[in-house]
């Protein structure tokens, strides 16, 4: 699995959470749940309780339902980080990557995304505290009956492809935050949750 890009540049991070199953039946319909929470990205805040809240959109900027593919955005909206106009509010990430794969004692699904502009918005600049270089990558793994989830950040740099003074500010200030782990409760939340809650019934539109 390479999914994870290669560290090159700013700072990287890492979040994980394990569990070990009593067998490896057991793991399999873990990581089916665990599956399921990963790919439902709309349900992601009631992983983690947290009012931190991501929201599935199309290339049109519409909000989306149902498992997560590529070509989608995740709009995200912080309480309490300053909003800027470049992203109506929230910080936008690209989905460039989903894939998965079963062996016959192993099997992972993955979602890689990427800072960038927000869909169906006059703007083209990066509407998020990172840079277009940075992405966050979320998979779970089942190795045998071992299952882990994985939240890993890779070439985090703030922004500063910005309109204006103000947004270069906030985007250094917030984005330097990030890179010396303030938001690591939150993802140790979400790879619990991922794990540990059961997957919610989808919606469908």
């Amino acid at each position: 699995m390479e999914t994870t890009p290669k560290q090159k540049t700013g700072a990287r991070s890492d979040t994980q959470y394990s569990v070990h199953t009593k067998n490896e039946q057991v793991a399999k319909q873990l990581f089916q749940n665990a599956r399921l929470n990963l790919l439902n990205v709309n349900s992601w805040h009631t992983l983690t309780g947290s009012d931190i809240v991501f929201q599935l959109v199309n290339d049109k900027g519409e909000e989306i339902q149902g498992l997560v593919e590529k070509g989608n955005y995740f709009r995200i909206h912080i309480p309490g980080v300053p909003a800027d106009s470049t992203g109506q509010g929230s910080e936008w990430v690209h989905v460039e990557k989903v894939e998965e794969g079963k062996m016959k004692y192993h099997e992972f699904v993955s979602v890689r995304v990427r800072p960038s502009a927000a869909p169906g918005y006059a703007s083209d600049k990066p509407a998020h505290f990172f840079s277009s270089k940075a992405t966050s990558t979320f998979s779970v793994v089942r190795n045998s009956s071992r299952l882990t989830v994985s939240i890993s950040g890779r070439n985090e740099k703030p922004n500063t492809d910005t309109h204006d003074f103000l947004s270069y500010i906030r985007n250094v200030i917030v984005a330097l935050g990030a890179m010396i782990g303030l938001n690591k409760p939150e993802w140790k939340s979400l790879a619990k949750g991922i794990i540990k809650k059961k997957a919610a019934v989808l919606r469908t539109m």
